[in-house]
């Protein structure tokens, strides 16, 4: 993701795991969700569109998501797929 560590070096599987255990943060663990949020990419597929698109919803504030830190993948709450503001964007997509 091009993220950098204090002192300029590149984030690497041992830095990361490094730095959690300095921090006291568990390891990360994709079940600790509980199907509360997803990736866009899922949340695109869900709807047929492309990721493009929903990102594109993001950005307009649409589709709600949140991105731990820029250049992370957005999250979209699971809650948001049956939005009715949300399917109604996603129809205006698909025609």
């Amino acid at each position: 993701m091009r993220c950098k560590t204090g002192d300029g070096e590149t984030w690497m599987t041992v830095r990361v795991r490094e730095m959690r255990e300095r921090s006291g943060l568990p390891d990360y663990d994709p079940a600790s969700l509980d199907g509360q949020m997803i990736s866009l990419a899922k949340a695109a597929a869900h709807f047929g569109i492309c990721v493009g698109s929903a990102k594109s919803l993001v950005l307009k504030g649409i589709l709600p998501a949140i991105q731990a830190f820029t250049g992370s993948q957005w999250l979209v709450p699971v809650d948001a797929l049956s939005s009715e503001t949300v399917s109604i964007a996603m129809q205006r997509v698909i025609e």
